[in-house]
């Protein structure tokens, strides 16, 4: 008969302690690992959770200080006591200039760092996340360059922000814990900076739009002044006025060619005072441009060799674009603005032009407009000066204009008196003459005819010629003749 001890396999009873031994061992492994997931699961569904409040709160705006702000701010809260800097690409040679600079305790000085500063540089170019840390000794010297901009650092996290291929600026993340910025920070950077580069884009998007539509109204109204007025100083002002707006430019003025100068008609903002000055033409930008024909952009203008030196005294002038007025007769002028932080480009020169097509319109038409004026007076004098009565009649014999001769002979002391009246009773004070009617002549058979005509006062006698007018009507000339002269 077979015993039940017999049916136990050999050397369990012996393995049973081993499997509690390990047992113990292993459960708080298992436990610290399980929680280590736990932990981390948190802490990824808390940076999504960030992120998903972040691309909620940018995509409400397109005002590009709030987005760099919400960017900062959440780098930040997912940086813990890390200070955190959002960067731009400025300038030429680019720097690096912070737009927001917070610590654990609030905002800090705004500054700027070269665009290859080692610790920076990497990611810049890499395009993606880029760690450094005291405890790698290839990372020291880089961090001992920063720390030269920023003061104590120990580790820094950099994210670049990009449009396409192009770089926007980057997040960065620095503080004096060496083990600071590990994986999961550096993809929350990431993703975080991928967010904030489009937001930007579409940020500037709205912005270029918003600028294009400015530019469109300024040009539609300053088109419109050019056109409607005869007034120069009205759209020169007018347009320094939008200069100064589109370019936000601190200074505009306008120069018109005399001769051999330039004579600066109007000036607004920081360049007010150059009003009424004059320029040679040999020896300042703005001559340069009027006799080559092309823009100026200098945004270093003290090192112009064609700066004026009285120009330098007058204004603080370091940066310029100046631009030709151009007439189909040549160049005739100069519209320029001065002085912005960055300084000035081709696109700037662009709108500056298409102002200055408006300002040289407005200079032609105006001198016109003052050779006409200056014509008629001439006319007007000669018309005058006829020592004979002398009118302009319509078809229907009313006058249209009149001499002072003809004034003084129908009695009136203003040409009101006579404008818009039959001329015969203006002048004889009564209606056509029966017989020979030299008016009736003139306009109906395009005859000249001469009649000596008798006033209504039964005392004066006119000798009265009318001859056709080359439009329509006729131009009259009459004098009196005496009173007892006979038909």
């Amino acid at each position: 008969m077979t015993s039940a001890r017999s049916l136990t396999p050999p050397g369990k009873g012996a393995e049973e302690p081993l499997v509690a031994l390990l047992s113990q061992r292993l459960d708080p492994l298992t436990a610290a690992a399980t929680r280590a997931l736990i932990d981390a699961g948190e802490r990824r569904a808390a940076a999504l959770q960030q992120l998903q409040q972040v691309a909620t709160a940018l995509s409400r705006t397109v005002d590009e200080e709030v987005i760099l702000s919400e960017v900062a701010r959440a780098l930040a809260r997912g940086m813990d006591d890390a200070r955190v800097m959002v960067l731009e690409v400025q300038g030429d040679p680019p720097t690096l200039t912070a737009r927001v600079h917070l610590g654990p305790t609030g905002d800090l000085p705004l500054l700027s760092i070269p665009h290859n500063a080692p610790a920076l540089a990497e990611g810049l170019l890499s395009g993606s996340a880029q760690r450094l840390s005291r405890d790698h000794e290839g990372d020291v010297s880089a961090l001992d360059h920063l720390q030269q901009f920023v003061g104590s650092v120990d580790a820094v996290l950099v994210a670049p922000m990009m449009q396409g291929r192009k770089l926007l600026g980057a997040l960065v993340a620095y503080g004096p814990s060496r083990d600071a910025f590990e994986v999961e920070s550096a993809e929350f950077a990431m993703t975080l900076a991928a967010t904030a580069g489009a937001a930007l884009r579409t940020a500037r998007l709205y912005a270029e739009s918003e600028r294009e539509r400015r530019q469109s109204d300024a040009m539609a109204e300053v088109a419109r002044a050019a056109g409607e007025s005869l007034r120069v100083t009205e759209v020169q002002r007018l347009i320094l006025r939008h200069a100064m707006a589109l370019l936000r430019a601190e200074g505009a003025c306008i120069s018109v060619r005399d001769g051999e100068y330039l004579n600066i008609e109007a000036a607004s903002g920081a360049c007010d005072v150059l009003a009424g000055v004059v320029l040679p033409l040999k020896g300042s930008l703005a001559g340069k441009v009027v006799e080559s024909g092309e823009a100026v952009i200098s945004n270093t203008v003290t090192t112009e060799p064609d700066v004026n030196p009285r120009t330098l005294q007058l204004v603080a002038l370091r940066q310029t674009v100046i631009v030709p007025l151009r007439t189909v007769r040549g160049t005739v002028g100069t519209l320029g603005v001065m002085n912005r932080e960055p300084g000035f480009d081709a696109s700037d020169a662009r709108i500056l032009q298409r102002l200055a097509d408006q300002v040289a319109v407005a200079i032609v038409n105006a001198r016109l407009f003052a050779d006409i004026q200056e014509s008629t007076r001439e006319w007007q004098s000669t018309f005058d000066a006829i020592g004979v009565g002398m009118a302009v009649v319509n078809d229907e014999g009313r006058v249209l204009r009149c001499n002072v001769r003809a004034r003084q002979l129908a009695g009136d002391e203003t040409t009101f008196g006579l404008l818009g009246r039959s001329f015969y009773q203006a002048v004889l004070g009564r209606e056509a003459p029966e017989g020979d009617d030299p008016v009736k002549s003139a306009i109906s058979d395009g005859s000249r005819l001469r009649a000596r005509c008798l006033h209504a006062d039964g005392e004066r006698w006119f000798d009265i010629v009318a001859v056709p007018h080359l439009d329509s009507g006729a131009v009259i000339t009459f004098e009196l003749v005496g009173a007892t002269a006979s038909g």
